[in-house]
C-alpha cells in the first residue's frame, strides 16, 4: 500500500460536537437527510473548517439532489485533508456523473497515488479513461483492478464489456461469465447463470443451476433439456418437440438480430453448397426444413419454383411469413411432416436444424422418402471431429448435438444417399469462438438403386404411425 500527501491539522471537537457528528452519520446512513444535514451544519457553525463535516455534508447534498454546492464542499474538505484517498475517489465519481471526465481522471489518480491497491479506484479510473476514448489506458486500469481483486464484479463487467465492444468476444467472455457466477443467483435468469458456469467449464455447477430450475418450473421444457445436457440424466437421442418449440418461440422476435451478432453463416453455406451442384434456375420444389424466421428463404427461392417452409414454432413461422418468399408455411414436426409427403420435393435444405437431433437415422430416412429420385439434401450439423473414440453424436452442455463425420456419412449411405460433399466450415461464433460444422450435400439414389433406402423409409414410417 502506498500513502502520500501532507497531513491535515484537523481541529479538535468538543464532546458535544463529537456526539453530534456521530448522530449525523447515523441519520445519513438511515436516509434521514434533513436530520443529518442539520447536525452537520451545527458542527460547522462551531468549527467551520472541520473536514469530515464538510465532506459528508457535501456528499449528502450532491447525492440527495445533485447540488453542485455539495461538490464544492467535497473539494474544500480535500484541500483541508488531502491525504484521504476515499475522498478523492468520491470527488472523481462526482466528476464522472457530471461528465467532466478529465477532472475525474485527475481525482482518481490522486486517490491511487495515496492508496495504490484500491481496486475500486482503479476501476473508476478505467471508466473515466474509457469515456475519454483512451481505451488502452482504460483496459490497463480495469486489468489492474481485477489483478488486485479477482472477484471484483464491477471491474470484471467493465473489462468484459470493453473487450466485447472492441470485437474481442472470446477474451471478454471469461470476465463476463465470472461476473455472472459471482453475482447473487436470485438476480439472474437460470438460463444466463447456467450458461456462464458451463462456459467457465464448471459443468456440474451449471447442471445444479438447471436442476433447481426444473424444481421451480417442473413443466418448463427448456429447463429439463438443459439439465439433461449438463448432467446426462434422462438423456435422449433427440431434443423434445416441447423444448424446440418453446426455445424457438422465445427467441423468434429477436432471432435475426441474434444470428447477425453471432456471425451466422448458415444461408451462405447452403448457397455455396447448392451452387456447386446446380444453377439457380427456379426449377425445384423445395423444402426449407426447420425454416425458423426464413433466413435461408432468399437463397432457396433462387432455386425453387415452389418453396415450402416447415417449423414447430408458430412464432418463427410468423416472422418467416413477413419475408413474402414462401409459397407455403406449415407448423409441424419435421420428421413427421416429411413422412407424410412422399416424393414431394426435389430439394430439402436444413440449416442449423439437425443440431437438435442426435440420432439422424429417422430424419434422414424421412428426407429420403420425401425426395424425388436424384433429389438433393443439403444440411449442416455441428461437428465433433473425426476421433472415433468420441461418441457418434453428443448432447453438449449448451443444449445442441454435435456429430462425428463418419457417423453422418454412414447414416446417409444406409438410407441410400450418395454423399456428394461433406465440408468443414464455421457455422457461427459462440462466446467469440468458432462453432465448427459440416456442410453436407447428399443425393438420393435412383429408384432402381435404392431398395435399402426404401426399406429404411418404410420401417421409419411404420414406427411413426404407432407413435
Amino acid at each position: 500500500m502506498n500513502r502520500k500527501g501532507r497531513q491535515s491539522n484537523t481541529p479538535a471537537l468538543s464532546e458535544a460536537l463529537i456526539s453530534a457528528m456521530s448522530r449525523a452519520k447515523s441519520f445519513h446512513m438511515e436516509g434521514k437527510f434533513a436530520e443529518a444535514q442539520k447536525l452537520y451544519l451545527k458542527v460547522l457553525d462551531n468549527v467551520p473548517e472541520y473536514p469530515e463535516a464538510l465532506y459528508l455534508l457535501g456528499v449528502l447534498r450532491y447525492q440527495h439532489n445533485r447540488d453542485l454546492n455539495g461538490a464544492e464542499l467535497v473539494k474544500r474538505s480535500i484541500e483541508l485533508s488531502p491525504q484521504r484517498a476515499d475522498w478523492h475517489n468520491t470527488l472523481g465519481n462526482i466528476y464522472l456523473v457530471e461528465k467532466n471526465f478529465s477532472l475525474a481522471v485527475e481525482s482518481f489518480k490522486n486517490s491511487i497515488d495515496l492508496v495504490s491497491d484500491d481496486a475500486n479506484a482503479w476501476n473508476n479510473m478505467g471508466a473515466a479513461l474509457q469515456q475519454l476514448n483512451r481505451f488502452g489506458d482504460a483496459e490497463a486500469a480495469y486489468r489492474k483492478a481485477v489483478e488486485l481483486n479477482p472477484d471484483f464484479i464491477p471491474a470484471l463487467n467493465n473489462l468484459g464489456a470493453l473487450l466485447s465492444a472492441q470485437g474481442r468476444h472470446a477474451e471478454s467472455a471469461g470476465y463476463l461469465c465470472k461476473a455472472i457466477v459471482l453475482s447473487p443467483g436470485e438476480n439472474q435468469s437460470k438460463l444466463e447463470r447456467g450458461a456462464a458456469f458451463y462456459k467457465l467449464g464448471r459443468i456440474e455447477e451449471a447442471a445444479e443451476v438447471y436442476r433447481q430450475w426444473t424444481i421451480e418450473e417442473p413443466e418448463n421444457p427448456i429447463a429439463a433439456h438443459l439439465y439433461t445436457a449438463c448432467s446426462g440424466v434422462n438423456a435422449s437421442p433427440r431434443a423434445s418437440d416441447a423444448f424446440i418449440e418453446a426455445k424457438s418461440d422465445e427467441y423468434a422476435a429477436q432471432f435475426d438480430v441474434k444470428m447477425e451478432q453471432l456471425s451466422y453463416a448458415g444461408p451462405a453455406l447452403i448457397a455455396a453448397a447448392l451452387a456447386k451442384e446446380t444453377a439457380p434456375a427456379k426449377r425445384f420444389d423445395s423444402l426449407d426444413a426447420g425454416c425458423g424466421t426464413g433466413l435461408c428463404a432468399s437463397v432457396l427461392k433462387l432455386f425453387s419454383r415452389h418453396l415450402t417452409g416447415v417449423d414447430l414454432s408458430a412464432s418463427m413461422l410468423k416472422e418467416a411469413a413477413k419475408r413474402g418468399l414462401y409459397d407455403e408455411l406449415v407448423k409441424d414436426e419435421l420428421t413427421g411432416y416429411m413422412l407424410k409427403h412422399t416424393a414431394r420435393f426435389d430439394l430439402i435444405a436444413a440449416a442449423d436444424t439437425l443440431i437438435y437431433f442426435g440420432a439422424l437415422e429417422e430424419v434422414v430416412a424421412a428426407a429420403w422418402g420425401a425426395l424425388r429420385p436424384k433429389g438433393l439434401m443439403v444440411f449442416t450439423v455441428e461437428s465433433s471431429g473425426d476421433d472415433t473414440d468420441t461418441p457418434a453424436f453428443s448432447l453438449n452442455p449448451h443444449g445442441r448435438y454435435s456429430h462425428r463425420r463418419d457417423y453422418v456419412s454412414a447414416v446417409l449411405k444406409s438410407c441410400a444417399f450418395d454423399v456428394v460433399s461433406m465440408q468443414p466450415a464455421t457455422l457461427r461464433k459462440e462466446w467469440g469462438e468458432p462453432v465448427n460444422c459440416l456442410v453436407v450435400t447428399a443425393r438420393k439414389m435412383a429408384d432402381d438403386k435404392s431398395a435399402d433406402g426404401k426399406g429404411v423409409f418404410n420401417s421409419i414410417k411404420r414406427l411413426f404411425s404407432h407413435k
